[in-house]
């Protein structure tokens, strides 16, 4: 009598531990769309960035035609976008998702609503130089790579005046001039609506020394903005003012040192998109003078 309730239990156990009750394992599962599970309740696979990713059903096997963005200058970080997934599977669950290429998964970080044919467009992002190889061998696709397009620029900040009185606002002109023998082309924008245009950067010392940097009093707040494409052919100058006074408080009568960084995202001359193919800084320096206020007491002559 001993030995089938021993079964029981031993069988009691196994209907207690996640996914018993699952055979299907992440090596049998299929590429596609799945939907994401809580953990513990779907099939745990490796995810693209690290730690594992607990997948349920699946919701469509047909990813479409793939379109891959590498996001940074290292080639470490890439998009992969599926502009006509599904149509997915009707099914339960939140509507989060999840892609699994080569045994590696990473949740769908953007979609779109199902067009007339039920296909979405899907997108995630895969942090892992090795994970995007194997996605796009999986794929059977070339894995783009970022490449320095050869710009050459000269970047110069100077103030609109010779001097400024304490507390007054200071002023910048920016000129980013093209020395090379091509084109090139780069976003203005995209971080400019709120209290300053968060596109530059500033870095400041007080006199001659730069122990010590100033601290940035400004407000950081950036909620994007609109943002246009500038084309600069050789020998061709862009200019941009800027307050210098939404970074720092020039309240010291004093030689001021400062170095300017504009961001900017290069893009093909003459394209379409905004996709950017490297991403720089045009960097100058320059000195501010702030000049202690003039007496106003005057001395009459006898």
């Amino acid at each position: 009598m001993s030995r089938p309730v021993a079964l029981l239990a031993f069988a009691t156990v196994l209907s207690l531990l996640p996914n018993a009750g699952n055979a299907e394992s992440s090596e049998s599962m299929p590429d596609g769309v799945y939907r994401l599970a809580e953990e513990g309740a779907g099939v745990a696979v490796d995810r693209a960035s690290g730690g594992k990713l607990s997948l349920g059903a699946l919701a469509a096997k047909e990813l479409g035609p793939v379109e891959i963005e590498a996001m940074n200058n290292e080639n470490t970080r890439y998009q992969f976008r599926f502009p006509q997934a599904g149509p997915l599977k009707e099914g339960s669950g939140d509507g989060r998702l999840a892609i699994l290429l080569g045994g590696f998964a990473e949740p769908v970080g953007s979609q779109s609503e199902p067009d007339e044919r039920g296909r979405q467009d899907l997108s995630s992002w895969v942090d892992d130089r090795a994970v995007a190889e194997n996605w796009a061998k999986t794929l059977k696709v070339d894995l783009p790579e970022r490449k320095h397009p050869g710009h050459r620029l000269l970047t110069t900040f100077e103030p609109l005046r010779e001097n400024y009185r304490p507390g007054e606002p200071v002023e910048l002109r920016m000129a980013i001039r093209n020395v090379g023998p091509a084109p090139f082309a780069f976003t203005d924008g995209g971080q400019q609506r709120g209290p300053r245009n968060n596109q530059f950067r500033f870095i400041a010392w007080k006199g001659y020394d730069k122990d010590f940097a100033m601290l940035d009093k400004g407000d950081r707040t950036n909620f994007g903005g609109m943002a246009g494409v500038v084309e600069l052919n050789p020998g061709e100058t862009f200019e941009k003012r800027v307050n210098l006074t939404d970074w720092f408080r020039f309240e010291d009568a004093d030689s001021y040192s400062v170095t300017g960084l504009f961001e900017i995202q290069l893009i093909e001359p003459g394209a379409q998109t905004f996709r950017p193919i490297w991403d720089d800084f045009a960097v100058g320096t320059c000195s501010v003078t702030v000049a202690a206020a003039a007496s106003s007491t005057a001395v009459e002559s006898e």
